[in-house]
């Protein structure tokens, strides 16, 4: 009889047991599609911000058409004018200055890829700076080839300006919107680590686990294999 009751009380200590944990495992994957239910609406606020930033670059795309219409009227009449026996120092003044102005403003675009320059900041360290440039270079031109890896340097940037809550949305971005390109394993690797930095550590091991199983051969998917080996 006693051995009788032992057992149930075993069976009943072992279902409480299996119920705690179940309960535990429960609160912990909801914890963890909470945060990621935040980290979409922040990206998608994000890409909100980025589609009005584009839409105010278009608007200062025809103002600058507007500019060199302007300049090449002036030009031609400054022609006419040539041609009717003005030259020099005898030129109308309010026309050359107005023409002056003009071509001092054409002088200003730069010859050189923002892209390129964002990527020499970074590598001079000059990460704010360099974050800028990525951020115009994908402005200016949203269909670049580029475009995948300018997001993530721009991600890269954040992550060096400890900024990691913003670095993961950005690495989010290249694993979603570019599944196929070469920068995702390493996008994977530094969003696992942002969560290890934020103190999420659960997080940040399942992306470094979900990267070696997706990516076995990868750089980044090494680096993962030695972050897991460390904990």
């Amino acid at each position: 009889m006693k051995r009788a009751v032992c057992f149930l009380c075993c069976l009943f200590l072992a279902g409480c047991a299996s119920q705690q944990d179940l309960h535990t495992l429960k609160t912990e994957i909801d914890t963890l599609n909470m945060r990621v239910e935040k980290l979409e609406a922040d990206l998608v606020e994000k890409d909100r911000l980025l589609a009005q930033s584009m839409a105010q670059q278009a608007e200062q795309q025809v103002n600058y058409n507007d500019f060199f219409t302007q300049l090449q009227v002036l030009q031609g009449r400054m022609d006419e004018l040539e041609a009717a026996g003005f030259s020099g120092s005898n030129r109308p003044p309010a026309t050359g200055n107005i023409l002056q102005g003009l071509n001092n403003g054409a002088a200003v675009q730069p010859a050189k890829s923002a892209y390129d320059e964002g990527l020499a900041l970074f590598r001079s360290r000059n990460f704010s700076e360099s974050l800028g440039l990525f951020e115009q270079y994908l402005e200016g031109n949203p269909e670049q080839s580029l475009e995948d890896n300018a997001h993530f340097w721009i991600g890269e940037a954040l992550y060096s300006m400890e900024r990691f809550e913003d670095a993961v949305l950005k690495y989010d971005l290249v694993i979603k919107k570019y599944p196929g390109s070469e920068k995702v394993p390493a996008a994977f690797l530094k969003q696992g680590m942002c969560f290890i930095k934020l103190g999420d550590n659960e997080t940040g091991r399942i992306l470094l686990q979900k990267l070696v199983k997706n990516y076995p051969d990868s750089d980044a998917a090494s680096k993962a294999a030695k972050l897991l080996g460390e904990d």
